[in-house]
């Protein structure tokens, strides 16, 4: 299973075992493939979004992670909107991280 804070803490999580990342004081550093994180749709831009995780830089969301179910017509995702989403990989040397939407 994915690494959620829940295994970690036991506290800051969705019902769906999703971290919020900010409160539980999970830092760049803490972030692994395949844990669960919430996080709050900052930009839209032609080829994804970026996502505010709470870690001190945004993670991108590439078009190409969007979920099937996802509009086509680009109006998805919404500036401001929380979504739960997937970290997918972590750059820790240019403080990227790439991520998916986690259909739970």
């Amino acid at each position: 299973p994915a690494p959620t804070l829940k295994s970690v803490s036991g506290k800051h999580t969705t019902s769906t075992g999703a971290i919020d990342a900010a409160l539980a004081g999970v830092t760049v550093d803490g972030l692994k493939p395949g844990m669960l994180v919430v996080g709050t749709v900052r930009n839209v831009v032609p080829f994804g979004a970026f996502v505010d995780l709470g870690v001190q830089s945004d993670a991108l969301l590439h078009r190409s992670q969007y979920p099937r179910s996802a509009p086509k017509d680009g109006s998805w995702p919404v500036i401001n909107e929380v979504i739960e989403v997937k970290v997918v990989s972590v750059n820790r040397d240019q403080r990227k991280t790439k991520i998916a939407v986690s259909m739970l």
